[in-house]
Parts: structure tokens; C-alpha cells; sequence
């Protein structure tokens, strides 16, 4: 194989690999040991095979087992570092192919123009890259990690087919293209392509806004009403307080009469019925928060209205570093969810909600546990629902903790769903 087009190879793969690092959003620092010795020597094992490969074929023969000597090898090495599986490492991997044709379509157009084209080819990489990190891999990595995989489906044909065209035109045989009226002609569906892309970016995007905007406008109703529910219970409250003032010279005075008649049970008897009456009219508190204690007011008396156990401890009370309305949003759904899955349950036992907030280390931490009668459906760690407007509510809630760099981690065991988080 020619040496020159050995390097236009070995970039290519280096190239591919960046791409696919950068729109999978892989966070090096956060994967497990053993995943990063696996990543590590199986990248290491591709090179020496492809490097290998490329120098024993002639390149033509090379380039007739690309797709498994490059594309199906990266592939494999995403399959291992990446969280992603299925249509969504698939469709980015076709959009990697695709984003590698810019490249050899400048490869073509540079060995006609320029002498020095193997420095333009490498430097026209690293400005490829740098486009890529700068305005496309933010919109990309949100729309993938929010993107319905019908959606991915649907879409993962445009690249698809763009791939049939590209290989049925050139079958990688990239040196041997020729500058003409019908090279630049055949580019124009790499441009509609692209296009595709943008639009599909922007159109997730003003969705995503709009659906944000539904989740805020949920959350301030959920508040309003939990602002409404507990100024009613102060107004009972209050109502009862000024009865208890208005007949407390009574309850003195039958006291009064008890003891002087010597009938303390009677009197016991009376006073313990006052302290439950007292009880009755406290009004619960989870958390110093304003708030935050009216979302748990709110969804724990949701929770009993629908017969399911809920226990609340809240110690945390430094929420400065964090937007009131994050939290609220974290909560509300994190508890919506809960109390839907506790009440669909006809065992008792697995009625019930338990919510636990503290801090540690300056990082807020949160433990939600649950019974549940569905066996849910999990998806790169992540519940997920099929249903027409379901899964919104875990979408909102990872995006709070991303949001302030925080870790979650969604589970069962034992017939109990948890959710944990610290930010």
C-alpha cells in the first residue's frame, strides 16, 4: 500500500474514533477500571490489525473489507466505553461514516489542488473536529440522551442510505476519484444529509424547550396547589385553635371539677383525648424550605389520599447552591412516579413510599425507595416507559442532577425500585 495513503488511513481511524468520543459524550474519568482495561487493549489490538492489514492488502482489497476491518472494529470499541447500545450507538456510528465523507471528499479535491496535502488532509481534521465539538456535539449528546428510539429508528434510514449511496459510488475506491462536473454533483446529497442533521438538532431542540416548559408549568400548578392545601390546613387550624382558646375555661373548669370530686381517671381520661385533638391540628413540616416542604406536603398527602405509606426525612438544609425550582422538579417527579407505582400494587406491603435527604460532604444527597407491582423496564440503567407521554418525568429528573454534575443511579432489589442521587 502507498505510504501517503497508509497515513490518509491511520488519520481517518483516529479521526472516526475522536468523532464518535465526542457524540457518544464518553466521560473517560467515569468509567470503571475494568471497562477502561477492555477499551484500552481492544483499541490497542485494532490498531495493530488494521496498521497490520493495511500494510500486507493492497488497498483496494483493503478498502473491499472496510466495514469489518474499521467500522465494525470501532463499533465494538464504543460498544465497550459507551453507555449506549442498540439504534443509538448504531445510528451514531453511521453518523461517524457519515461525518467521515467530508473528509475524504477533501482528500480527493486537496491531491488535485495541493502538493502538500497530506498536511492540509490532517489539518482539515482537526477544524472538522473542532466544528463538530464546538457546534454540534452539545445538541447532539441532548438529543441522544433524551431522543426516543423509534425516533432513532426513523431517522438512522437517512444516514443508512446515504451510506448505500456513498459506497455504491465510490466502493471507498477514494483514490481513484476523478475532479469533475459529476464529482461535485454527486456531493449534493452529502450536503441534504448534513441539512438533515441541522434540522433534526434544532427541531429536538425547540421540542425539548417546549417540553420543559410543560414540565415548569407543571411544576408551578403542583406548588400552587400545595401552597392552597396547607393554607387551608392553617385556616382549620386556626379555626380550631380559636375554639380550643374560646373553651378552654370549660375544659378548666371540668378539670377543676374531677379533681375536687376525686375522679382523676375521668380527668386523665379527658386530657389525653385534649393531646390527641392537639395532634390532630399539627400542621406536618419535612423541611425548613419553604418550598420544598410545600412539594412534600403536597405529594404526601397525595400518597395517603391513595392509600400508600409515606415516610419523609429531610435533615439537609443548605439547598443556596441549588435553583428552588430544580429541586422542586427533582421532587415532584421523583414522587409522582412513586406514588403511581405504590398505588398500582394490591399487596399492602408494597404500598409504600420512603424518601430520605441529607447532606454529606457538602453534596445533597437523596434515597427514594418504593414498592412496585410492574417489574420496570430498564434501559442503559435508566427506567423507561413505552407509553405515549410517559418517561418525561425521569428525563426532567436526570437532567436536574447533569444539570449541577451531580451521579444518580436508578434500580430493584427485592421487590423495591430505588432512586439515588447526590449533586
Amino acid at each position: 500500500m502507498d505510504a501517503k495513503w497508509f497515513l490518509f488511513r491511520t488519520i481517518l481511524i483516529f479521526y472516526a474514533c475522536t468523532v464518535m468520543y465526542l457524540l457518544l459524550d464518553v466521560q473517560w474519568t467515569k468509567l470503571s477500571q475494568k471497562r477502561k482495561l477492555w477499551g484500552t487493549l481492544f483499541f490497542t489490538v485494532f490498531i495493530i490489525l488494521n496498521t497490520s492489514a493495511q500494510l500486507v492488502l493492497d488497498y483496494q482489497i483493503y478498502e473491499k473489507f472496510y466495514l469489518l476491518l474499521t467500522q465494525l472494529p470501532v463499533f465494538v470499541l464504543f460498544l465497550i466505553i459507551s453507555d449506549y447500545r442498540g439504534i443509538k450507538l448504531f445510528f451514531v456510528l453511521l453518523t461517524t461514516v457519515f461525518f467521515s465523507s467530508p473528509v475524504m471528499i477533501l482528500l480527493s479535491v486537496l491531491r488535485h489542488f495541493s502538493a502538500a496535502y497530506v498536511w492540509a488532509f490532517f489539518l482539515c481534521n482537526l477544524a472538522l473536529v473542532f466544528l463538530i465539538y464546538r457546534f454540534f456535539k452539545k445538541p447532539f449528546n441532548y438529543m441522544l440522551s433524551y431522543g426516543d428510539n423509534k425516533m432513532f429508528l426513523l431517522f438512522s434510514a437517512i444516514p443508512l442510505l446515504y451510506y448505500i449511496y456513498s459506497y455504491a459510488c465510490t466502493k471507498y475506491q477514494f483514490v481513484d476519484s476523478v475532479i469533475s462536473e459529476q464529482f461535485f454533483i454527486r456531493q449534493i446529497p452529502c450536503l441534504i444529509v448534513l441539512f438533515s442533521y441541522v434540522l433534526l438538532t434544532a427541531i429536538f431542540h425547540v421540542v425539548s424547550e417546549k417540553v420543559e416548559l410543560k414540565n415548569a408549568q407543571n411544576l408551578a400548578i403542583a406548588q400552587l396547589n400545595a401552597a392552597t392545601t396547607q393554607l387551608e390546613q392553617l385556616r382549620i387550624t386556626e379555626q380550631q385553635s380559636a375554639i380550643y382558646r374560646h373553651d378552654l375555661r370549660h375544659h378548666m373548669n371540668y378539670l377543676n371539677i374531677c379533681i375536687t370530686e376525686n375522679k382523676l381517671q375521668e380527668a386523665a381520661a379527658y386530657i389525653q383525648q385534649i393531646y390527641h385533638q392537639l395532634d390532630s391540628m399539627k400542621v406536618e413540616r419535612y423541611s425548613e424550605n419553604e418550598p420544598i416542604n410545600l412539594i412534600l406536603s403536597s405529594y404526601a398527602g397525595k400518597a395517603k389520599k391513595k392509600d400508600v405509606a409515606i415516610k419523609i426525612h429531610v435533615t439537609a438544609t443548605d439547598f443556596s447552591r441549588f435553583h428552588v425550582t430544580d429541586l422542586c422538579s427533582l421532587l415532584a417527579n421523583a414522587l409522582e412516579n412513586a406514588i403511581t407505582a405504590g398505588s398500582q400494587s394490591p399487596n399492602p406491603d408494597l404500598r409504600y413510599i420512603n424518601l430520605r435527604m441529607y447532606e454529606k460532604n457538602n453534596k445533597l444527597y437523596l434515597d427514594l425507595r418504593n414498592g412496585y407491582v410492574t417489574e420496570p423496564v430498564f434501559e442503559n440503567g435508566i427506567p423507561v416507559s413505552y407509553r405515549a407521554g410517559h418517561g418525561i418525568g425521569v428525563k426532567s429528573m436526570i437532567h436536574v442532577v447533569e444539570q449541577y454534575e451531580g451521579i444518580y443511579r436508578f434500580g430493584t432489589e427485592h421487590r423495591e425500585f430505588f432512586f439515588q442521587m447526590f449533586m
